[in-house]
């Protein structure tokens, strides 16, 4: 059976499904673990005013997607898990989405943890069932089929 642990954003399967994660590897168990919002911004996103101000409550990182996708592997490893079963989706977090002419969706913290923006969802939406075929093309050619997900975490 395969395990696999589905999550938005970094940090949170191994903050919310840690001890059962490390139950599964102490049991031989080899889980994925799957973040959707991972990816980089896209040129420009990252000095929106909210994307700034979100960096400076990091500690002014240089590289803060990279950084945060290292710990991410880093953290899952250390509970067992292999690395290339830690796989990071391409979308952007909330700070770093922005509409088509380049305005970003989300400005406060209200905006984040409120309801998704209208313009919002339209490529990750659409784009997410292909993450779920068997061949998948993220260099997991044997993509497992789902046999259930521990966690959807919101």
């Amino acid at each position: 059976m395969e395990h696999i642990f589905l999550a938005p954003h970094l940090d949170d399967v191994v903050l919310s499904c840690g001890g059962q994660i490390w139950q599964l590897t102490q049991r031989g168990h080899r889980p994925w673990v799957i973040t959707v919002f991972a990816g980089s911004p896209a040129p420009g996103a990252a000095e929106f005013s909210f994307a700034r101000h979100q960096h400076r409550l990091w500690g002014e990182p240089p590289l803060p997607a990279e950084l945060r996708r290292a710990e991410d592997v880093a953290a899952c490893v250390r509970l067992g898990v292999p690395p290339e079963r830690v796989i990071h989706l391409d979308f952007p977090d909330a700070v770093y989405r922005h509409t088509p002419d380049g305005q970003p969706l989300y400005t406060s913290d209200e905006a984040i943890f409120g309801p998704p923006h209208p313009a919002d969802g339209g490529n990750w939406a659409t784009a997410w069932p292909r993450h779920w075929h068997p061949t998948w093309a993220h260099g997991h050619p044997s993509w497992p089929r789902p046999a259930w997900v521990t966690t959807w975490t919101t």
